[in-house]
């Protein structure tokens, strides 16, 4: 009895397997699948520092961060740690700013959210703030974007030399 059980439980399940239809699906010509991975970026996007309209490049620390690679038709992530902002930025020159100057972000593409950190001589980092502030800075002063997407979340450094 037991095994006409199993035998008819095997035949119902290959009978089942047979009858189903495998459907491929060509992403390359899925307009649905095109949209959604037209927005998909490998790397974090870049981010410009602009101090009163003139443009500095931020320099991009660490990142995680994941995406689709279509080559090996699969999800990658990774994980990247680089030196601490005060080193990063300790050989960078630093634009000049004052209390009056304008600071703008030029995402490559805009993040659903960032803060600003400030970074004391003490390797202490101060924040998050949601704009830039000169008031309790003078001097170099390195600063860290943390922005967050969809793929991830990408440190950005930079510095000022507040007058």
């Amino acid at each position: 009895m037991k095994y006409e059980v199993l035998l008819l439980t095997i035949s119902i399940l290959f009978l089942t397997a047979a009858c189903l239809e495998e459907r491929v699906i060509d992403s390359e010509n899925t307009p649905q699948v095109k949209e959604i991975t037209k927005d998909i970026f490998e790397t974090p996007p870049e981010l410009k520092i602009v101090v009163d309209g003139v443009e500095i490049a931020a320099v991009l620390g660490a990142r995680t961060w994941s995406y689709f690679d279509e080559k090996e038709k699969a999800m990658t992530l990774f994980e990247a740690e680089t030196h601490s902002p005060l080193e990063i930025a300790e050989h960078r020159k630093a634009s000049k700013v004052n209390e009056t100057t304008k600071i703008g972000l030029e995402f490559e593409r805009d993040p659903h959210s960032y803060n600003f950190y400030r970074w004391d001589s003490g390797s202490q980092r101060i924040g998050p703030f949601s704009e830039i502030t000169f008031e309790e800075s003078k001097g170099k002063t390195v600063y860290e974007v943390v922005a967050t997407w969809d793929q991830g979340t990408a440190h950005y450094v930079f510095s000022l030399e507040v007058e």
